[in-house]
């Protein structure tokens, strides 16, 4: 299949959404909050009004 990558979370393989072509993980639940917990991490290690209001 065209276009497929893996992901980033579990290592699986996946066709990205037509929409977010950069897609780096896939949409199972666990993947999903696996990104999520990254993003907030790296967010509030860099943003300190973000850390602050947390």
């Amino acid at each position: 299949m065209c276009g497929e990558q893996r992901c980033a979370s579990c290592g699986k393989r996946f066709s990205p959404r037509p929409q977010n072509p950069g897609q780096q993980y896939c949409s199972e639940k666990a993947c999903q909050r696996d990104r999520r917990r990254r993003w907030q991490n790296e967010k509030q290690r860099t943003d300190a009004d973000y850390r602050d209001n947390q």
